[in-house]
């Protein structure tokens, strides 16, 4: 597949997609899955990256330590925010 060269903007939930889903519960701490820090070294620097995490307020500072040691780069991370919240904006966005 061929992508336009004009900037990206990558959307990703971070558990079970950029690390082991529930790994911070489960071993107390982040692993990156296989192929995550190859994808995001190759991403152009103009593209923005947006993360999305159902986490609580109080695991969000581990996980911007985690992100910032594996070079990890993301402009807007989402948490606790309800569907219905995510739906109402997405909703206004297109009035």
């Amino acid at each position: 597949m061929e992508l336009s060269s004009l900037a990206h903007t990558w959307i990703f939930d971070v558990d079970g997609t950029l690390v082991k889903h529930n790994g911070y519960k489960i071993d107390g701490y982040d692993t990156l899955l296989d192929g995550v820090k190859e994808f995001f070294e190759n991403l152009p620097k103009e593209d923005k990256v947006i993360l999305l995490t159902a986490r609580t307020f109080d695991h969000l500072d581990n996980l911007k330590i985690f992100l910032s040691e594996n070079n990890e780069l993301y402009e807007f991370n989402m948490s606790e925010v309800t569907n219905e919240e995510v739906v109402s904006k997405i909703i206004k966005l297109f009035k």
